[in-house]
Formats: structure tokens, C-alpha cells, sequence
């Protein structure tokens, strides 16, 4: 097998602010006589985190905030792709990847046991480009409860249901790392971006089809770490950072210049 070349890192830094309220179910360590029945996902209470934003700054994330886990936002993006790129399978009245798509399989990984028949590309789909973080809240979030109905059509009964959600107007920070082993690498910020816009049209997390979960991006960075920044030899490159009006229009610009600093890695 031919030798992997690693040329970099390509960290897409961003800020994502909830627009309905936001569900992302969580467990329910006890049961209490007229509590949340959905409660969200929250970090353990005895968690506290600080980091740096990307986007100046430092953030503080108490124990019990919400958060939205990288693998719920990573499947969400993955899942709309598929369906976009018909790469989804119907089978049992459900449906599943077809792991055909070769850029989707490189940027979000595959099973194990996928069989590729074809050597060369196999080469080309491995090692796995994607890592998606953890998104968290960049203030305190003071969660809402939400009560909801399910009705009974032939008796006409209700039966209450209590939905712990993230509150519209949220604001949380994240980050996608795209590791670089190739120069046509840099084209899976294309696929990412189509992503991000197709998220903004859809929901994330629970209860889509009932108007929860709508997202928006407000800020994109894209910063490149070459292989020399890792070994101590070079700084990171600020690739672009700007509020914007539509991610695609942003990211469309990120491609052409990834491919001119990693002709320089040569």
C-alpha cells in the first residue's frame, strides 16, 4: 500500500444559534410524579469546562448545561447528504446508507466492514477525513418546558407530555475538523458547506415535523494547521472568518485557497 501523506488539518469553526426551540433527548435518571418526561441532553453536573473560542475570547460551561453532542450534528449533516446525493437504501420501510458515495464515505467514515473491491479506492477512502466536536452553549442556557398533548382520536383524551427544550435565540459554538491527505482533500469543504445549508432547511435534534429544531449559522472561521505547525516549523493560517448571509456563499471561497497552501507543502 502507498505511503498516507498527511499535509494538515482544516478546522471549520462555527456559531450556531437556535432558532425554534431545540430537543435533543437525554436520559432520565428518575422518574417524578409531574416532571419532564424529554428531558435534553445536558453535561454532568460535576463538569466544568473552559476553552478558548475560536472566535476570541474564553467560554465557561457549567455542569448540567445543554450541549448538542458532535455525533447527533455529525449523523443529522450525514443523513441529509445521503438523501441528497441518493445514496440512501429503503429497506424494511427504513432507510439506510448505501456507503456508495466516495466524498461522503471520506469525510464521515464507514463501517468497518464495508467491502471495496477495488484497491486504488480504498486507498482514496482511507484514513476517515471528518471529526466533529461537541457543540456547546456560549452562555448559561436557562432550558423551557414545553407541554404537549397526545390526543386520543376515537375517545377524544389527552394525555400530557412535558418537553424539556433548548430555547430559541441559543447560541452554541463548535467545530468540524477535516484532516488533509490530498489536495483534492480540500473539495470536502465543499460537501460540508452543502451540508451546513441543507441543516438550515431541516432541524436537528427531535420533533422536526412539529417545528422544533430549526438552526441557523451566524459565523464561520476556517483556520489551516500544515503538518509544520504541528512539528513546531510553521503558524496557522487564517483561511477565512466573517459573519455572512448564506454558508455556501462563505465556504465557496475556502476550497481554492486550501489548494495553494497545500501546493506549498510539497
Amino acid at each position: 500500500m502507498n505511503e498516507v501523506k498527511f499535509y494538515g488539518n482544516v478546522i471549520v469553526a462555527f456559531r450556531l444559534k437556535v432558532v425554534t426551540g431545540l430537543h435533543i433527548g437525554g436520559n432520565k435518571e428518575s422518574f417524578e410524579i409531574g416532571g419532564i418526561d424529554n428531558p435534553v441532553m445536558k453535561l454532568p453536573e460535576e463538569v466544568n469546562l473552559k476553552y478558548d473560542s475560536f472566535f476570541g475570547g474564553k467560554i465557561e460551561i457549567e455542569g448540567g448545561q445543554p450541549y448538542i453532542p458532535g455525533s447527533s450534528f455529525k449523523g443529522k449533516i450525514r443523513s441529509l447528504l445521503e438523501w441528497t446525493k441518493g445514496d440512501v437504501k429503503i429497506e424494511g420501510g427504513k432507510g439506510t446508507s448505501g456507503f456508495s458515495n466516495p466524498e461522503i464515505v471520506k469525510l464521515f467514515g464507514a463501517p468497518a466492514n464495508l467491502k471495496v473491491n477495488d484497491e486504488e479506492k480504498l486507498k482514496e477512502l482511507y484514513p476517515i477525513r471528518g471529526r466533529f466536536l461537541d457543540i456547546y452553549p456560549v452562555e448559561k442556557v436557562e432550558t423551557e418546558l414545553k407541554v404537549e398533548n397526545q390526543i386520543d382520536r376515537i375517545t377524544s383524551s389527552a394525555t400530557p407530555r412535558f418537553f424539556e427544550r433548548v430555547p430559541a435565540g441559543t447560541e452554541f459554538e463548535g467545530a468540524v475538523i477535516v484532516k488533509l491527505f490530498s489536495k483534492n482533500d480540500s473539495n470536502l469543504l465543499r460537501l460540508l458547506a452543502e451540508g451546513f445549508s441543507l441543516l438550515e432547511d431541516d432541524y436537528l435534534g427531535g420533533s422536526g415535523s412539529r417545528g422544533y429544531g430549526r438552526v441557523r449559522f451566524t459565523r464561520l472561521k476556517t483556520i489551516f494547521r500544515s503538518k509544520g505547525y504541528y512539528l513546531g516549523r510553521d503558524k496557522e493560517v487564517l483561511v477565512a472568518n466573517e459573519d455572512f448571509s448564506c454558508v455556501k456563499d462563505f465556504m465557496d471561497k475556502v476550497p481554492g485557497h486550501l489548494e495553494e497552501l497545500l501546493s506549498q507543502e510539497e
